[in-house]
């Protein structure tokens, strides 16, 4: 039997059953549903699983400021970074803190790295970062590297390179013009390009110093082109998986990466996270096990979210964080920090914070019109970081009410252990955020769930929902199918529910502090699991 045949058999067999299986169904226009929500489907963004350092945030350098260690409380240390050298050639690399015979560049900089050298064209020593993972060389594309140093009595050369893990192979290489600038006595900034003449998404970024004396260097970067051509901007290939998503809104920064742990310090403290990067402290992500830069800062989250065609949904801290808190009869400098973010935002530019704002690149203001006031706060046992919720949230209510009537105030409910949360308050609300973790069962059986919601009562945000039970191991079709059958009851509701997001989004593949998520990455790979297409 010949192939063709063999074909044409085997579609004449499929039109029959084609044929067979055709389904009459009957439509009444007459008879329409609720209207779906404009703004149903969006994105709940957290730095967890390295989303933000090593993940959207575009920058290439690991510990590019020398304050990261290897966990909360422990000193810093060289982590990311090697030196090498070769006989008779030397390299020392310490890190040094501030102090007044070596003042640092500036006060949020509790660490830089000092290198004594001795070295010669014939043998220069090299400093190595091996970035997140892996540096994603690609062949064509330039690289902007700017770096601060201190080096009055060196004397050479230094030449910043993009080569393979071996040192064998150079993708790309720079020498950096003006340095040392031997006029400056202090810090000095420095920049140059890369052009890379070959792909690895294993390379790495080296200094090659060919002189003799000493250095000191500080935050460190290195971008690819980004999102928009966004300055501090977002990796292109993440941030268009977002963009295809088409959100409305992007809820930010978390999670727990909200409230912070240990420390109000390692909350999310919004005023920290804006200017130039080495004006910003950075802060440990204790939540999720590993520090941040903070270079995805508050203005980034806005200006990433505009990018989008989203509108941002800012999550303020109410005053508690994981294993502490501000009384909640003392939390107006948590309120201060939550007006000022609005008026950052929002504010005109005569105002002092529209005015940052305009100095950061952005006059126009942003458009924030949804604040949620807190994140999974609303336990009811008080040691889940939950501590006098309505005391806390009455306070941020009146506040941003009365300077701003028309933003729209989302509350928390409880956030798990409970299928069916409840406001139990007199207080107004815009919308409730629930937050389901189940399996896949349990969200095909939620079809009906808002059937029966008071629609008198306030609107629901389903602000993380997700199966996490009997996902496989990254996510699979059958945790997919029950999530869609559930969002299919939202729609059905969504004059109750109007807004939802999956939670969460990004994972680095080196990373995995939780499991399934929507995307999956490596340094310069990414994919995206039936979650992310349903």
């Amino acid at each position: 039997m010949t192939y063709k045949r063999i074909l044409l058999m085997a579609y004449s067999a499929v039109f029959a059953t084609a044929i067979n299986a055709q389904v009459a169904i009957d439509i009444d226009a007459q008879q329409r549903g609720p209207k779906v929500s404009p703004m149903l489907y969006g994105i709940f963004y957290e730095d967890i699983n390295h989303a933000a350092d090593g993940g959207l945030y575009a920058e290439l350098i690991r510990n590019r400021s020398f304050e990261d260690g290897p966990r909360y409380g422990a000193p810093a240390d060289m982590q990311g970074w090697s030196a090498y050298a070769a006989a008779p050639s030397q390299i020392n690399a310490r890190l040094i803190q501030p102090s007044k015979k070596t003042p640092l560049l500036n006060a949020v900089q509790h660490n830089a790295l000092e290198l004594n050298v001795k070295a010669s064209a014939s043998t220069p020593v090299c400093l190595v970062n091996e970035g997140y993972w892996g540096i994603n060389a690609v062949q064509g594309r330039s690289y902007r590297l700017s770096f601060w140093a201190k080096a009055p009595k060196y004397k050479g050369t230094v030449k910043a390179t993009l080569c393979s893990r071996d040192g064998a192979q150079i993708y790309a290489e720079s020498e950096v013009r003006g340095f040392p600038a031997n006029k400056v006595k202090g810090w000095a900034k420095y920049e140059a390009t890369l052009m890379v003449n070959d792909n690895d998404p294993q390379a790495q970024f080296a200094f090659v110093f060919d002189g003799v004396g000493q250095v000191q260097l500080d935050m460190v970067s290195l971008f690819p082109p980004t999102f928009k051509n966004r300055e501090n901007g977002m990796r292109p290939d993440l941030a268009n998986m977002l963009w295809q998503m088409r959100p409305k809104f992007m809820r930010f920064p978390g999670g727990c990466f909200v409230e912070g742990q240990e420390s109000p310090d390692n909350a999310f403290r919004w005023e920290r996270t804006i200017g130039p990067i080495e004006e910003r402290e950075g802060h440990w992500n204790v939540n999720w096990g590993y520090r941040t830069t903070d270079g995805l800062g508050y203005h980034e989250y806005l200006q990433l979210a505009e990018d989008l065609g989203a509108k941002p949904l800012f999550v303020v801290n109410v005053g508690l964080w994981h294993g502490g808190m501000t009384p909640y009869d003392s939390i107006q400098p948590w309120i201060d920090e939550c007006m000022n973010a609005i008026e950052y935002a929002n504010g005109p530019v005569t105002s002092k914070y529209g005015a940052m704002r305009a100095k950061n690149g952005h006059p126009e203001p942003f458009g924030l019109e949804y604040l949620e006031v807190g994140n999974e706060n609303n336990q009811p046992d008080p040691r889940q970081q939950s501590d006098h919720y309505y005391d806390r949230y009455e306070q941020f209510y009146k506040a941003i009410r009365a300077k701003y009537p028309e933003m729209k105030i989302i509350g928390n409910v409880v956030a798990w252990g409970d299928d069916n949360p409840k406001w139990n308050s007199t207080l107004p609300v815009d919308l409730l955020d629930e937050h389901y973790y189940r399996s896949p069962d349990w969200f095909a059986g939620a079809f009906h769930k808002y059937d029966s919601y008071d629609r008198r009562g306030p609107k629901v945000y389903v602000g993380e929902y997700a199966v996490t039970n009997g996902f496989g191991n990254l996510g699979n079709m059958n945790a997919a199918l029950g999530e869609a059958v559930y969002m299919m009851g939202i729609e059905n509701n969504s004059d109750v529910v109007e807004l939802a997001s999956y939670a969460p989004i990004f994972v680095n593949e080196n990373d995995a502090r939780w499991r399934p998520d929507m995307i999956r990455f490596s340094s310069s790979r990414v994919m995206g699991t039936p979650s992310y297409y349903v």
